[in-house]
């Protein structure tokens, strides 16, 4: 089931960023249409750059995930979006990338979508340990998975 759910993810990740078909207005509706993808293109770039992961246990050996290092190269902002809010092995799986981009590529940011007010207080207790992470989550990442990863 994990494994299904990561290639799920992946794949979906995928798609919508480097697969979405070109938009156009039409000459005789002037309404914006969507040109269909090659779902056959899409499968053979799976099939030569996606690469497996051994478990999403944020505690599990980080080896698997060494591909990462040249895919993410010298860039400084790495975004990692999740098909669904809330799903266990979406944020175990997160937690486990960015437990690798900081140990291992020295990145030292994370970027949470929540409200200003919220990200003080979470900024406060990652750097400090002051405060409790639980009160500051919104209700859709007030998860044992997020409050692991901060």
């Amino acid at each position: 089931m994990k494994k299904k759910m990561i290639i799920a993810i992946v794949a979906s990740a995928i798609t919508m960023s480097h697969f979405v078909g070109n938009t156009y207005a039409d000459s005789k509706t002037e309404v914006s249409v969507t040109a269909p993808y090659n779902t056959n293109q899409i499968v053979k770039w799976l099939e030569a750059h996606a690469k497996p992961l051994k478990t999403t246990n944020p505690t599990a050996s980080l080896n698997d995930l060494k591909p990462l290092k040249d895919m993410v190269g010298s860039a400084s902002i790495v975004g990692l979006g999740e098909a669904t809010h809330g799903a266990h092995e979406v944020f175990t799986m997160k937690h486990r990338i960015v437990k690798y981009l900081v140990s291992e590529k020295g990145f030292t940011n994370l970027v949470l979508e929540e409200g200003w007010d919220r990200a003080l207080e979470l900024d406060r207790y990652v750097l400090t340990g002051k405060g409790n992470p639980s009160q500051h989550l919104s209700p859709t990442f007030k998860t044992k998975e997020m409050l692991d990863l901060l």
